[in-house]
């Protein structure tokens, strides 16, 4: 068993250093390029040759740094240490929530404080929006969007398109539906994604925290300060999370969106959850296991999951 796990590790640094040797060269090169391009007047093409190397070199940060963990895991693993299991960490069958109101259950920790109040607000509002995404009632849409060596590109502004008003059942959601389209009635067209996080607040956290407290979901301290969420529940959930995220099982709609929503919040590790290179690159490509999911959908959960880390459009 040690010696497979050497081998993996072995394994996976020669691919760090292979994608260093491939990668470092090329975004230098497009750098040099875009320079030249610049001197020679040629802005727009220079402004789209900077954004690709940038693109690149994130894209390369952001992997590599997968890989650290990935083996400090396999390391650990080599002496002795026990990784979090990827298996459902509990027998219990969650029960029926909203996505806003799962991703605030996973927000609460075991403290009964909120995981990164900014992220939560934001992450709450962005769960609401992606639960009428999922009932077909808008859609999240970049400005623009590009292909890029097989790689989705989104360019700010990131617009709420209200597709059908319809009432859904749900008086939260058809509350938001209705102040979505007086919103967009009175802009002239979509509203921007970053002013309805500025209209809405902290509105979206509050109800779904009052409503999961409802449902005995989160207990409150005597002084009403701290949500403690029930255990068995939440680990529950995680557990769901965990065997989507190692495809254990398939990926639905649902768990997709509720994914990239805590990608988007960096609860990854925090719920012992990984994403390696190859799904990474996977979901950028559309391939795999979101391969199924439909386009407009993805295109809103990614464009959610982003704008969340960076608000400001």
């Amino acid at each position: 068993m040690e010696a497979l796990k050497g081998t993996a590790l072995f394994m996976r640094r020669t691919v760090v250093v292979l994608v260093l040797l491939i990668v470092v060269p090329t975004t230098l090169g497009l750098l040099i390029g875009g320079i030249v391009l610049l001197y020679k007047g040629n802005i727009p093409r220079a402004a789209f040759v900077f954004l690709a190397a940038g693109c690149i070199a994130e894209g390369c940060r952001r992997s590599l740094w997968e890989y650290s963990h990935d083996d400090e895991e396999l390391h650990e693993g080599m002496t002795g240490t026990v990784p979090a299991s990827t298996e459902s960490v509990s027998t219990v069958v969650p029960p029926a929530m909203s996505l806003p109101e799962e991703f605030v259950l996973l927000c609460q920790l075991d403290s009964g404080e909120v995981y990164n109040c900014g992220k939560a607000t934001n992450g709450c509002a962005a769960a609401e929006l992606g639960e009428l995404a999922l009932r077909r009632r808008l859609r999240v849409v970049p400005r623009k969007k590009i292909k890029l060596f097989s790689f989705q590109i989104y360019f700010r502004p990131v617009k709420i398109h209200l597709s059908d008003a319809t009432p859904t059942g749900l008086v939260w959601a058809d509350s938001i539906l209705a102040n979505l389209e007086r919103h967009i009635t009175s802009n002239g067209g979509p509203i921007s994604l970053y002013k309805w996080y500025r209209l809405r607040g902290d509105e979206a956290l509050l109800l779904h925290r009052a409503a999961l407290t409802e449902r005995a979901l989160l207990l409150r301290d005597f002084r009403g300060e701290l949500h403690y969420p029930d255990a068995a529940v939440r680990n529950a959930l995680i557990g769901r999370l965990q065997a989507v995220s190692s495809e254990l099982v398939p990926t639905d709609e649902h768990m997709r969106l509720l994914l990239d929503l805590v990608e988007g919040a960096y609860l990854y590790r925090n719920l012992g959850l990984t994403l390696t290179l190859r799904q990474r690159i996977d979901r950028a490509r559309r391939t795999g296991a979101v391969a199924a999911l439909p386009e407009d959908l993805m295109d809103s959960s990614s464009a959610l999951s982003v704008r969340m880390r960076f608000p400001r459009q």
